[in-house]
């Protein structure tokens, strides 16, 4: 099972929003109430430190 680590970008979003509506909902990766759309979190994040960790083609985990 291999691992990439790649930069995060828009293209990448959808999955991004999965993930995060996950970490809303148990309550234990952040305290936003909703899932920011791809404008406004790309404002409030910095352009820097924006990865992905993808396998088998699926984007499993993110970073900003």
């Amino acid at each position: 099972m291999k691992i990439e680590i790649r930069k995060l970008e828009e293209k990448d979003y959808d999955a991004v929003k999965d993930i995060y509506q996950q970490g809303i909902e148990t309550k234990n990766a952040t305290f936003e109430k909703s899932v920011p759309d791809w404008k406004d979190w790309n404002k409030n994040h910095l352009d820097v430190c924006r990865f992905i960790a993808v396998m088998d083609g699926k984007v499993v985990g993110w970073i900003a």
